[in-house]
């Protein structure tokens, strides 16, 4: 799974709104994979390989985000979660 190609345009398209464009909730920036891993104010967000620990997923699964627009799909989901198992590589 690609960051750039695959996951990227699933945060641009779902989350950069209130992570990165109009504001930064929880101190959370999206918009890059650097400022993903700099991670939020509750500390990271990413736990490289380890889908089931990492806070970006567990909030997507259980439905808490995003909480406005419209819900990542289950293919985006599997998409998120297979990078995060996969290392979360910058590629």
């Amino acid at each position: 799974v690609s960051f750039m190609n695959d996951i990227q345009p699933i945060l641009n398209a779902r989350c950069i709104k209130c992570h990165g464009v109009e504001q930064t909730k929880e101190g959370l920036d999206l918009r890059t994979y650097e400022s993903i891993f700099a991670g939020s104010r509750n500390g990271s967000v990413i736990e490289p390989t380890n889908a089931a620990d990492s806070q970006l997923v567990q909030l997507i699964v259980e439905g808490e985000m995003p909480n406005r627009g419209d819900p990542v799909t289950s293919a985006e989901l599997q998409l998120i979660i297979d990078w995060v198992n996969q290392g979360a590589l910058n590629n």
